[in-house]
């Protein structure tokens, strides 16, 4: 079906060639060819269009005539081998002959093969000196696979040899296409297809996502390349002896390493490889040249901890149950998993370990086999056999259209260094080998620093002196300047300096949404503690617990909250209590200095501590310093500048660190800060104000704020975080809110709100760029060992 789609695509084609050493009689090769021809049955099949068979054979069944349709159903057919040429060439005048014959080759591999009318294959023999010859094989993937081909190739061999020595040929060894066929029909009709059928169902039940080294989508290949390493025959012998210590063979060890790395570079635990086997498991089939290989899927579940030992031992298993069964095809598997994308849908990259016998010899001429092409790479393959030298070939197949030469060669390098690291020490851990050269390491590092930050201080010191008059901070109606809200906030500061507020003590604040909490917010600040919101909508037993666990010398609450608190064991501050304003208003309104404060205020004092949720566990507290808010609000101000922060709609609770962006942010820029009860508020509230800057939230509630008053022209900025931004969802964004810009930033509550941000750009279609790290942040990619991930 896919070569009927794209009738002119390479990825069915497969390509090998056989090295000649001695003087080959061409004439006595090519008798043995043709009649190597004539015996293989699969070499002669056609596959017809269902609109009409084949031009001069009559109609009818496999045994008579060829029909390409059988009840409007494509059928492959046999016919005669028909006019086929074998092409010589002599290329041992070339400088280079060996390159040449290569790129001759390779060309001619290109050459798309009539499905309908053959023939599927073709064949070359090339002089490159006097003593040594090419013999070129292409075939259709449709035909004949690895190890019918090579059933072909020792066929052609023996006859010649046959031929030389004046010797009888004998019977064909090949049994019939139809014998192959009708064994075919009988497993599909037997009791170990259904025991199959069982074991492979039982075993992907609920079938793991297929883990790639790429985030490209995945496409049909048209073309692969290929990055080759040899392993020497010293090195070979001790991958053999790495494997015998664990009573395995040094294919499941190479397996193993393609496991790991998929594991490290994707995070994935519970990995799945494809398996190529031959699915010959019985005496017809290991005789007749055909298409039987099959791709069987691998799993195991991995982790940085998982010793080498532990991963071989499990896949041992798993191969060895895997051939047992090798004869459902994976095709038919993912059908019944319902996977539309086929097998590459089910497994990552591929294995192939080619143990077939190539040791050839036509008469006196030893032959060397080397592979050119095997099918259809949708990912990566791994392929791999011995040379007659003792050593291993190692194949990095890649598809064209997601791979570049660079990448495989990086690939093929970090697999050679795991590969090294199991043979060396199978009892370590998977994650503790280095996966990252040095020059990666050198960029990797240059990559992950956002560069210098804010210069130390303390929060206080960096609000913006904007004139008295300017609004700082509105809620509804109610609204404070910035000459206001500086007074208000030193008075305030100086009552909690002498209720024991300072350096290194906190103050937990559970307040409405109001202008006062943004007082009680920067008077705790100013006297040197660091705040600790409780939002009032919490249940009594988390309210109890965070300020048990964070133990502030006091809280501070408004009125219409203080009877809604538990018992908490610590003084309570009700800030419009009329005794607390009295005792506050009688404190002067100027800056607080160190000289007014318990201690020095460093940067290095918390300035808050905020609680995660507990999704996962217990809630904990994270403590945040002055300088790294100071940090995260330098980079705002910096990236962000004056037209986004001059009115920031500030939406967040103050339980959660977002706020503090959108608080301090503006105010450390002069810019005003309007505070709505949520994220739901937006609606009702930003339609009336077309001077607002800047929203943020999590994209999900920004969608459909978005969404619900849009169309709307908003030339400001959207700040995503909380939540993994999609493309889909970014472009309803700016699709709903013309002009505006996204910002799409994340970082956990212990990296100060943000660590990385980048503006999106609308092409993304998966989850958008979280952009690079933000200015005094350093932001690394590593597994599941801490270990750098290339």
């Amino acid at each position: 079906m896919a070569q009927r789609i794209n009738p002119d695509g390479l990825q069915f084609q497969v390509g090998q060639y056989v090295e000649i050493h001695g003087p080959l009689n061409p004439t006595l090769f090519e008798s043995a060819l043709r009649r190597a021809v004539t015996e293989a049955d699969t070499l002669h099949a056609r596959f017809p269009d269902i609109d009409g068979g084949i031009d001069g054979v009559r109609d009818g069944g496999i045994d008579g005539g060829i029909d390409g349709a059988i009840d409007g159903v494509p059928h492959q057919v046999l016919g005669p081998s028909g006019d086929w040429s074998l092409r010589t060439l002599d290329l041992s005048r070339d400088p280079e002959p060996r390159a040449a014959a290569e790129r001759w080759m390779r060309e001619e591999l290109r050459t798309p093969m009539d499905l309908a009318h053959g023939p599927l294959f073709s064949f070359a023999l090339i002089k490159t000196a006097t003593d040594r010859f090419v013999w070129y094989q292409g075939y259709h993937h449709i035909v004949t696979d690895g190890a019918g081909s090579t059933l072909f190739a020792r066929r052609v061999a023996d006859l010649y040899t046959a031929f030389h020595k004046g010797e009888p040929a004998g019977e064909s060894p090949f049994s019939s296409l139809a014998a192959l066929l009708d064994q075919e029909a009988q497993y599909r009709k037997s009791e170990e297809f259904e025991r199959d059928r069982r074991y492979w169902l039982e075993r992907f039940a609920s079938p793991p996502q297929a883990a790639r080294l790429t985030t490209e989508p995945a496409t049909e290949p048209s073309d692969f390349l290929r990055h080759t390493t040899l392993i020497a025959a010293a090195d070979a012998n001790r991958l053999k002896g790495a494997a015998r210590a664990v009573r395995t063979h040094w294919s499941v060890v190479l397996t193993a390493v393609v496991a790991v790395y998929l594991h490290r570079l994707t995070g994935t635990q519970d990995v799945t490889l494809g398996f190529a086997v031959s699915a010959r498991k019985d005496p017809i089939s290991r005789r007749t040249p055909g298409t039987l290989a099959n791709i069987v899927p691998l799993r195991v579940e991995l982790g940085a901890a998982t010793s080498w030992t532990d991963v071989l031992r499990r896949l041992s298993g798993e191969v060895r149950k895997a051939l047992s069964h090798q004869r459902y095809r994976g095709e038919d598997l993912a059908r019944d998993l319902h996977l539309t994308g086929g097998v590459p849908a089910l497994v990552g990259p591929e294995v192939n370990v080619m143990s077939f016998d190539w040791d050839l010899e036509f008469g006196e001429c030893r032959a060397t086999h080397h592979n050119l092409a095997n099918g259809p790479i949708p990912d990566v393959s791994v392929m791999a056999y011995e040379q007659p030298d003792g050593g291993i070939r190692v194949d990095l197949n890649g598809n064209a259209d997601l791979y570049g030469p660079q990448d495989l060669a990086d690939h093929q390098r970090r697999l050679s260094a795991l590969l090294a690291a199991v043979v060396a020490d199978a009892g370590r851990c998977v994650g503790g080998a280095e996966l990252v050269s040095a020059a990666e390491r050198g960029a990797l590092l240059g990559w992950g620093s956002g560069g210098a930050g804010t210069a130390p201080g303390v929060l206080t010191e960096r609000m913006a002196a904007s004139g008295a008059g300017a609004v700082a901070v509105r809620c509804g109606e109610a609204a404070l300047s910035y000459g206001e809200l500086g007074a208000r906030s030193d008075r305030l500061a100086r009552f909690l300096v002498g209720c024991g507020v300072g350096p290194e003590r906190l103050v937990a604040v559970a307040m409405s949404r109001s202008v006062d909490v943004v007082v009680v917010l920067l008077a705790v600040l100013k006297a040197g503690g660091a705040y600790v919101p409780v939002d009032p909508g919490y249940p009594a037993g988390r309210m109890r617990f965070m300020v048990e666990d964070a133990g502030p010398v006091l809280v501070v609450a408004s009125g219409d909250v203080v009877g809604r608190l538990p018992s908490l064991g610590v003084p309570v501050v009700v800030l419009d209590d009329p005794e607390t304003v009295r005792e506050v208003d009688e404190r002067p309104d100027a800056a607080l200095t160190d000289a007014d404060r318990l201690a020095p205020l460093r940067p290095s004092h918390p300035a808050y501590v905020m609680y995660t949720s507990g999704s996962t566990g217990t809630p904990k507290g994270v403590v945040v310093t002055h300088q790294s808010l100071v940090n995260t609000i330098g980079w705002a101000v910096e990236t962000l500048g004056a037209r986004a922060l001059s009115h920031v709609m500030m939406s967040t609770s103050a339980s959660f660190d977002v706020s503090a962006f959108e608080l301090f942010a503006p105010l450390a820029f002069g810019g005003l800060v309007e505070i709505v009860d949520d994220a739901v508020a937006l609606v009702g509230r930003l339609p009336h104000r077309p001077e607002a800057s800047l929203v943020s939230g999590v994209p999900s509630a920004l969608v459909q704020v978005a969404k619900a008053i849009g169309p709307r022209d908003f030339p400001g900025v959207v700040v995503c975080a909380g939540e993994a931004l999609s493309g889909p969802a970014a472009r309803a964004i700016g699709d709903a809110l013309p002009g505006c810009r996204v910002l799409n930033a994340y970082g956990p509550t212990e990296a100060t709100v943000y660590a990385t941000a980048g503006w999106y750009d609308g092409e993304a279609e998966g989850a958008a760029p979280i952009g690079g790290p933000i200015a005094g942040m350093r932001v690394y990619v590593v597994d599941g060992g801490l270990g750098l991930v290339p």
